[in-house]
């Protein structure tokens, strides 16, 4: 078959899914349509022996070619770019360069005697720590039988008071990875539409904690995903980390209602 993917591509962006379900098997153009369209990105070579699609010394020493990249000037200059009020934006700075003066900034600086709080005596006082937080669980989930994706997310503040929760479907055409990615994504939107700052996110998909933690750029078909990710990622001055499922069992619960 002699088909360009640009053909399969309606010229306002989407695919053209008549297009490709009559030119492929079901489960072909399922593979297909599952793969996320970015219309305003130009077109680069990726290194299909990595899942990230980027060239790295260790692929070198088995296969061969690449290249690197690094994104984190882009996500700098969304930061910039935000319709806030510059001391807002000087707040985000300082605080995701930890140049906020902390008393764990203090003892690295040999200021301060030790990095304990000073207002409740038992935790180390770092930037996120010393303006309090809010902590959001995001899970994705699969009905393997009828093959419906969900998403759910829930918010509490730093004393563990409920603020709010989300429960709703994922695009049927996600792989598992991407629903994982998908709920991120959501959770993310949401705590930046009611600037919830600072945000300590968890989630029990290691795979997408390690991603995130990265700042190479993420070529595999989910790298669409991901770049949405990082971008309100940034603003939010936010920090990713990863919980075992048994820590993140209300999110799995609710996460299959929306299934």
């Amino acid at each position: 078959m002699d088909t360009k993917v640009s053909t399969l591509i309606l010229a306002s962006g989407p695919w053209d899914v008549p297009k490709v379900y009559s030119l492929f098997t079901f489960m072909e153009a399922e593979t297909i349509l599952s793969i996320s369209l970015v219309c305003d990105n130009v077109d680069c070579r990726i290194w299909h022996f990595t899942t990230h699609g980027r060239y790295t010394n260790f692929a070198l020493s088995h296969t061969g070619i690449g290249t690197s990249s690094n994104p984190s000037k882009k996500l700098w200059k969304h930061l910039w770019k935000m319709k806030v009020p510059a001391k807002i934006q000087h707040f985000f700075w300082r605080f995701a360069q930890n140049g906020i003066l902390t008393k764990v900034v203090l003892f690295y600086r040999k200021i301060a005697m030790d990095e304990t709080c000073f207002r409740c005596s038992t935790g180390c006082e770092t930037s996120v720590y010393a303006v309090g937080y809010f902590k959001l669980n995001v899970n994705g989930a699969l009905d393997l039988q009828d093959g419906f994706r969900g998403v759910r997310l829930i918010v509490r503040d730093s004393h563990g008071v409920l603020i709010g929760a989300v429960v709703m479907r994922a695009p049927s055409l996600l792989f598992v990875f991407a629903t994982e990615l998908y709920a991120l994504k959501v959770g993310l939107s949401f705590a930046l539409d009611v600037s919830l700052l600072p945000l300590v996110v968890e989630s029990d998909s290691l795979a997408a904690v390690q991603l995130l933690s990265k700042e190479e750029e993420y070529l595999a078909p989910e790298g669409v995903l991901v770049t949405e990710i990082r971008l309100p990622f940034l603003a939010l001055s936010s920090c990713v980390r990863f919980v075992p499922h048994t820590a993140n069992t209300v999110a799995y619960r609710i996460a299959h209602y929306s299934l």
